[in-house]
Parts: structure tokens; sequence; C-alpha cells
């Protein structure tokens, strides 16, 4: 044994993160909608920073395994809370909720594209 890693070998690896990303991911997707739901509820800006946080992450990973749907509808919900986290409307709740009520569509499509890549991942029976 030469100690390589063969194509195959690291096609297999990245495949399984791959798997393990859209595992993550369907499983973030429930506190994406709570996040949410309390930016909206409340104009949390606590609230819109932690779901910021998370889409970042789903952004940049899902550009990183190819699925390019989810990583644009991710970076898109990014752009969207930066511009509330960070912006002098930061500091006023009924425009975080307004922009939590605007973004919950996106969400969704985000949502949807996600349970179907985790499906196609699947193996078949």
């Amino acid at each position: 044994m030469t100690g390589k890693i063969t194509e195959t070998v690291l096609r297999d690896q990245v495949k399984t993160l791959s798997e393990k990303f859209l595992q993550r991911t369907a499983g973030q997707i429930p506190q994406l909608q709570a996040e949410l739901a309390r930016a909206a509820a409340a104009g949390d800006r606590d609230a819109l920073r932690t779901f910021q946080e998370v889409v970042h992450k789903i952004h940049g990973s899902g550009a990183m395994f190819g699925f390019d749907l989810i990583s644009g509808l991710a970076g898109n919900l990014e752009e969207l809370a930066m511009s509330r986290v960070d912006g002098a409307a930061a500091t006023d709740p009924a425009r975080i909720v307004t922009l939590a009520n605007q973004m919950r569509p996106v969400l969704e499509q985000l949502a949807q594209a996600v349970t179907a890549a985790v499906t196609r991942a699947a193996p078949s029976t």
C-alpha cells in the first residue's frame, strides 16, 4: 500500500461529505424557520443575526459541494438579513418584521430545494 488516495476513494469521501451537508442543512431548516418567526413576531435583531449566520454557512458549503440552487437561495437570504442586521434599519423592529415576512417565501424555496436534493441523494430501493 503506497498511502495514495485513489480517485474512487476521494470521490466516495466527497459524496459522503455532500450527503452529510444535505442532512445537516435539512436539520437546520426548522431552526431557520424558528429564527425567522422570532424576528417577524418581535422585530428581534438577534434572531435575524442568528438566521444570517446559519444561511451564511449554508451558502458557502452549498457552493463548495456544487449545490448551486441551495447556495444561491441561502446567499439571497444572507444578503437580505445582513442588510438589516448591520444597517441603520437594524434598530427599527418594524422594518425587521417586514423583512422577515418578505424572506419567508425564499426560505420556503430553500427548504424545497434541500428536500429535493436529499431525495435525489437517497439510495434507491
